[in-house]
């Protein structure tokens, strides 16, 4: 009976774990968009451990699975959550913001450095984070109750504030008098202009490896020709040499700038046509409906 529990609850964990994978890079990624294992990863964790705390809720009220194993399942799932949201995440957060300065273990020993500081103020601050439930006299230092306390303090107050800001930010998103409407040819214009950035930039990069290669050329010669008139060519070839040196130099400044414009380009037609997608569909009765919902949102505020 234990064995057929725990063979459900890792299933459904694994279920979990799959379906907050999924949803991460099927809806939040964009096509052309970097995307981040570790994040991903981190989400679909987080998300599959808090989704197994629901089911172990229902599984308690229904009285369908083994006592032992809810209980079992109650502290691995703690312990792990705990885990991601004390160590792990914080960790990879500082890790990210240490390694734009730093690299390697320099990095990794200065956000340990960091984390550690901000665990001992998470430990010892009643103020930024009290401890549930408040005024005991048997809660032990550093002890799981304590840290469920401070964590549930904690996510209660940022759930406060995201609520605020979403009830602030979705007229601005739902109202359709703050949707600009996108024409197609707006949309096809901004592609046209990045099709011949893209162009131009692998043409200046071909011409970079044209001269490359032209100046390879004319140091291998240079080291063949040795006679009475060695120096007379030597000089003559340096000063081809400096010109092709400073035309790729010159090359490669502008396939920056245009690597600049092509990103740039592109963040712009994606913006366009998330836009005209929102133009759309306020226009059905799902965007009247959102409509309706960010009046409602803008009197409570």
């Amino acid at each position: 009976m234990i064995v057929f529990d725990l063979t459900v609850l890792v299933t459904s964990f694994v279920a979990l774990l799959i379906a907050g994978w999924l949803f991460v890079t099927k809806s939040l990624y964009s096509p052309k968009e970097r995307r981040s294992i570790v994040a991903t990863a981190m989400f679909a964790l987080i998300f599959a451990f808090s989704a197994m705390i629901l089911e172990l809720i229902v599984c308690e009220v229904t009285d369908s699975l083994d006592i032992r194993t809810r209980k079992m399942g109650w502290k691995v799932d703690m312990v792990m959550l705990l885990g991601l949201l004390l160590v792990v995440l914080p960790f990879s957060h500082i890790l990210m913001l240490v390694q734009r300065k730093l690299s390697g273990f320099k990095a990794v020993l200065i956000s340990g450095v960091i984390l550690s500081g901000l665990s001992l103020l998470f430990w010892n601050s009643t103020w930024l984070a009290p401890a549930l439930p408040a005024g005991a006299k048997d809660l032990s230092k550093y002890s799981m109750l304590e840290a469920v306390g401070r964590v549930g303090a904690l996510g209660l107050v940022l759930v406060s504030v995201l609520s605020g800001y979403g009830t602030v930010s979705v007229p601005f998103s739902y109202i359709s008098l703050f949707i600009r409407p996108v024409e197609v040819g707006e949309i096809s214009a901004m592609e046209s202009q990045l099709q011949q950035a893209t162009v131009s930039k692998k043409q200046k990069i071909s011409k970079v490896e044209e001269l490359q290669e032209e100046l390879r050329m004319k140091r291998a010669n240079d080291d063949v020709k040795a006679n009475f008139f060695s120096k007379f060519v030597t000089a003559i070839s340096s000063v081809g040499v400096r010109r092709i040196l400073q035309d790729i130099t010159n090359l490669e400044v502008e396939i920056s700038s245009l690597s600049s414009l092509e990103s740039a380009l592109q963040a712009d037609i994606v913006d366009l046509r998330k836009q005209r997608y929102k133009a759309q569909i306020s226009r059905t009765m799902r965007g009247h409906v959102q409509n309706l919902l960010g009046y409602i949102l803008s009197i409570y505020c």
